[in-house]
Order: C-alpha cells, then structure tokens, then sequence
C-alpha cells in the first residue's frame, strides 16, 4: 500500500536556499539615472571612442635651416677635451693588461682590437 502523506520537494530545502522570488537590488543612481530622452545605445562608453589623435606627423615638410644658423663640426679630439661628457661621444680608455685576468689577458681578439684604442 501507498501512504499519501503529502508531497515532498526533496530537491528544495527553503530553509536552506533562497527563495524564488528574491528582493530586488537597491542600487545608487549612475552617470545616466535623471537624464531623460536618453537612449540605451547612447549610454555606451565604447561608443564614444575617437580614433587617435596625431600629435606628430613624420611625413611633414619642415623648412630646412637658412644661412644664419651657426653648424659645429667637432672632431673627436675635441670631444674627449671637454670637461663634461657629451652625448654621442665614447669613453676613451687604454687597456692595461696587469690589472686583467689571465682569460682577458692572454685573449688574441682582445689584443687584436687594441689597435682601435689609439684612435
């Protein structure tokens, strides 16, 4: 025989989930809440994006220097001369050999290239 106590959901615990019909959240007004006349599609930040702006053009024609403007030419002798380091311009070292390791020291390449250091 069957009993008919009634029927039990066993897949629903109320007690134990949240019901069916929850609140409603209760959110602040954003940027677009008083604004009427104001459609959905216009409300898209994305839309509002503008292709970048040119704030360099590479290919434009600039005047070349006239007369008036002064040119230096440096040489390299007058670069080292300088008591501040100017940009552009290498350090000039002499290799010393007693203070190296015994890898740099006999090093055929390093010795090679030494003649680049005089110049």
């Amino acid at each position: 025989m069957l009993y008919n106590d009634g029927y039990d959901d066993c897949l629903r615990f109320p007690e134990e989930m949240s019901t069916r019909n929850p609140p409603l959240p209760n959110l602040p007004g954003g940027v677009y809440h008083k604004i009427s006349d104001n459609y959905y599609y216009e409300r898209d930040a994305r839309r509002t994006v503008e292709p970048p702006v040119v704030t360099y053009d590479a290919t434009a024609k600039m005047a070349l220097p006239g007369p008036h403007v002064k040119v230096m030419i440096l040489t390299l002798t007058s670069r080292f001369s300088s008591v501040a380091p100017l940009p552009g311009a290498g350090y000039q070292w002499k290799r010393n050999s007693v203070d190296e390791l015994s890898q740099t020291k006999d090093d055929q390449s390093l010795k090679y290239l030494e003649r680049y250091d005089s110049m």
